[in-house]
């Protein structure tokens, strides 16, 4: 039943977000690579929607509980960018000790200003907890990467906000690197949400 299980939720995973599945032979000691069920597993190992047993097994033949089961889901509908689970589940820790909280499938290309926007979406409370709010400072900074050529209005607006064209003496409707390298509100940032599906990735400037 394990198998069937985990072979439905990759199934699921995989049309919304597009993954390596090959299996690394040794990622769980009862899971050889060849099975049928083998790359689905793995899929979901790296993405961490199932981590197996404390003494390396995956036990492929054992039924789900509901719990399990429950975990798993909730796993792939944040790994998705659920919006309703998205503003639900609790942050997550990284290696700094920084709280990470999940991002919107809606903004994945765009991590960093996805997460602003992802906050948006969820409320107030939420930019208060991430960012102090809608009136707190953005000082990471923010370099955007379109998927094209920006149309006047997009150019406007990143202007509006503080960010500039990359290369310089490049005609500002032909640019499709925008930089943001100072201070700015939260709120200014919520301006570019309406055009986040021309966004190819961002990165931040200043996170060294």
């Amino acid at each position: 039943m394990k198998k069937y299980i985990i072979g439905l939720i990759t199934g699921i995973i995989l049309t919304c977000v597009p993954i390596a599945v090959a299996y690394e032979a040794g990622v769980f000691n009862d899971v050889p690579a060849g099975q049928w069920y083998s790359e689905s597993v793995g899929a979901l190992s790296n993405l961490g929607i199932v981590n197996g047993y404390s003494d390396g097994s995956f036990m492929p033949g054992k039924n789900v509980s509901r719990a399990e089961l429950s975990v798993m889901l909730t796993r792939s509908l944040i790994r998705m960018g659920d919006p309703d689970v998205v503003c639900e589940v609790a942050p997550t820790r990284s290696d700094i000790g920084r709280e990470v909280y999940p991002v919107s499938y809606y903004y994945k290309r765009t991590y960093w200003l996805g997460s602003v926007f992802t906050a948006d979406d969820c409320g107030e409370q939420r930019l208060k907890e991430l960012f102090g709010g809608y009136d707190s400072d953005y000082t990471w900074g923010s370099s955007v990467t379109l998927k094209r050529k920006p149309w006047q209005e997009l150019v406007n607006t990143f202007k509006e906000i503080g960010y500039t064209c990359t290369a310089g003496g490049l005609n500002e409707l032909d640019c499709n690197i925008w930089v943001l390298s100072k201070t700015v509100k939260v709120k200014d940032l919520l301006k570019l949400k309406g055009y986040s599906e021309i966004f190819d990735r961002d990165d931040c400037v200043n996170c060294g």
